[in-house]
């Protein structure tokens, strides 16, 4: 970590504390159809705005029967603790009301999803329960149940799978030895993505520095290459995506680089951006609005 980004890291928190005396950071879902996964233009997407007395965010998204579907973190101010909720939308631009569909006792958010033998999976962030778990869907997209526990007594962040050279990754954002999620990227690899027989990397934690290296999507293969979505939230909370092409993934090695930045200037009314995925043509991402404090 480098004493310019963490002296700028202190700048920055200054002046987002000002700015929180009256104001909320709204998070809204963003989305449009594009063929390929990659974009550098962010123009001319759809947006979702959640009521002012919430906010959506974490999306992810699942084509079924040609119904598409965004998964997202719906988390009301009044009551802190997100929940997951799905939003069927449609080419023109409409959509369908939140509906909840995953309610714990423990904050749920970062719903991500994936298909295993035909059906439908999700591993949502369920830190505050010190667990990575694993839901199976019962009836598409409505009606989930937790169907194991992978791992216990960690404190894990938006962890997302990857399946590459016949065994299973998990990236994750362990909260040890720093202050926040995103200062450390962990590694583990395993054979039966449902167990709970993972092995650490061997150069746990692969990547450190401040609050630069958590996961913001399902990794990403295009033209051979594999991508991973990442949060930068050195002037605010998901200030900022950047996607990085993963070169090396091994037990003994780990290496990525710079591929694209995304920050949010496409619109001078979002003042962040902190998850990209893109399933079946569909891109979706989210973008923080500031508003008043009701």
């Amino acid at each position: 970590m480098s004493v310019g980004r963490y002296l700028a890291k202190k700048y920055y928190s200054t002046q987002i504390r000002r700015e929180e005396k009256n104001h909320l950071g709204q998070w809204m879902i963003l989305y449009r159809w594009q063929e390929q996964a990659l974009a550098t233009d962010f123009r001319e997407m759809h947006q979702i705005i959640p009521p002012t007395d919430r906010f959506y965010a974490d999306p992810f998204c699942a084509t079924e029967n040609g119904r598409n579907f965004i998964f997202i973190e719906e988390y009301p101010f009044a009551n802190p603790i997100g929940f997951i909720s799905v939003i069927e939308v449609f080419k023109d631009g409409s959509h369908s009301a939140a509906i909840p569909i995953i309610k714990c006792d423990y904050h749920l958010s970062y719903p991500l999803l994936f298909k295993h033998d035909g059906q439908w999976f999700m591993m949502p962030e369920t830190s505050q329960n010190k667990t990575i778990e694993i839901w199976r869907c019962e009836d598409f997209p409505y009606k989930w149940h937790k169907h194991t526990v992978i791992m216990d007594n960690i404190l894990a962040a938006d962890t997302t799978p990857f399946y590459y050279q016949n065994q299973w990754w998990l990236f994750t954002a362990l909260k040890q030895d720093c202050k926040k999620f995103g200062d450390k990227l962990f590694l583990f690899s395993g054979n039966d993505l449902f167990s709970k027989n993972w092995q650490a990397h061997n150069l746990n934690p692969v990547k450190q520095n401040l609050v630069y290296d958590r996961p913001a999507g399902n990794i990403i293969t295009s033209n051979n290459k594999i991508y991973r979505p990442v949060q930068d939230s050195l002037k605010r909370y998901g200030g900022a995506l950047e996607l990085r092409e993963i070169t090396q993934l091994s037990q003994n090695s780990y290496q990525e680089t710079l591929y694209q930045r995304i920050e949010p200037c496409w619109d001078d009314t979002i003042k962040g951006v902190h998850t990209y995925n893109f399933s079946d043509g569909l891109l979706v991402m989210d973008g923080l609005k500031v508003i008043a404090k009701p």
